[in-house]
């Protein structure tokens, strides 16, 4: 019997079509899910391919977040102010987010996150040796298009830290739109010492890369499956669920509604006429 159809899975930020669930499940435990394909790259400034930005959306916090019902909510952002000609944004970020990372199979904490993340986060984004394919989506940031194109320095663009927990953005021309183009994986925070120690693999492995969301990378195989583990280190961690969720990259092979019929998976992505038809199976 089909028990729900969710858009949105707890914390899981996976935008579908239709999300079909067939049995009891256990917040505290496990979630099995099927992704399309494997992640071909977990650095939120170069990810373009929807099995990036699902995992990107689970190991990374910015300064925003899209709640279940597809409204921002505030994430990193303690709170913000907006200039009265919409142009300058101001935000305050909470201090109690750490930067994790994975040394020898442990997760250790790094150091706090703080705007100069964003801010080198940003000038990445912009830079031309990135070629970030979601960099136009917020072009509408002072000097985005003349960094893109090295017209001027990406040091110029108009996001600055104006203290440790302290970020402005400015704007070349308003955009309604702002605040969600916030929720998504080009505008993560990066750490710049970190990136520089992964010499160039940035977000390619496990070991690769540093996470600041609710969940942690425990375990990426490139063949079958993508493992994430709720991040101790989370400021909100008591309120995260599930423990772990289990990333399957599909092959074609397994017949999926079966496996959701038999427990082996807890949702998967299915298209109006399959619903129906499952509906109408009881």
């Amino acid at each position: 019997m089909i028990k729900r159809i969710l858009p949105i899975f707890l914390t899981i930020v996976i935008m579908l079509s239709l999300f079909a669930s067939c049995k009891s499940y256990s917040p505290d435990g496990n979630f099995n899910f099927y992704i399309t394909a494997e992640p071909k790259n977990l650095d939120p400034q170069s990810a373009n391919d929807e099995s990036s930005n699902i995992v990107i959306d689970n190991i990374f916090e910015g300064l925003f977040r899209l709640n279940a019902d597809g409204t921002v909510i505030n994430a990193m952002a303690k709170s913000y102010s907006i200039s009265d000609d919409n142009l300058v944004y101001s935000f305050e970020l909470y201090d109690n987010y750490f930067w994790v990372y994975q040394q020898d199979g442990e997760l250790k904490d790094y150091s706090p996150v703080t705007a100069y993340d964003y801010v080198f986060a940003f000038q990445r984004l912009f830079s031309p040796e990135t070629k970030s394919k979601t960099a136009v989506s917020l072009k509408c940031i002072k000097n985005a298009v003349a960094a893109l194109s090295s017209s001027v320095s990406v040091e110029d663009i108009g996001v600055e830290a104006t203290g440790q927990f302290s970020l402005k953005i400015t704007l070349d021309y308003a955009d309604p739109l702002l605040l969600e183009l916030l929720t998504t994986p080009a505008a993560m925070p990066c750490n710049k010492e970190i990136f520089d120690m992964t010499n160039g693999r940035y977000g390619l492995d496990a070991d690769q890369i540093a996470f600041n969301g609710p969940f942690v990378l425990k375990k990426w195989d490139h063949l079958s499956s993508v493992t994430l583990k709720k991040n101790k280190f989370y400021p909100n961690k008591n309120n995260i669920k599930p423990a772990m969720i289990n990333l399957l990259i599909d092959d074609g092979k397994e017949n999926k509604i079966k496996q959701l019929q038999a427990g082996e998976i807890d949702a998967i992505k299915v298209t109006s006429n399959e619903i129906d038809a499952l509906m109408n199976k009881g």
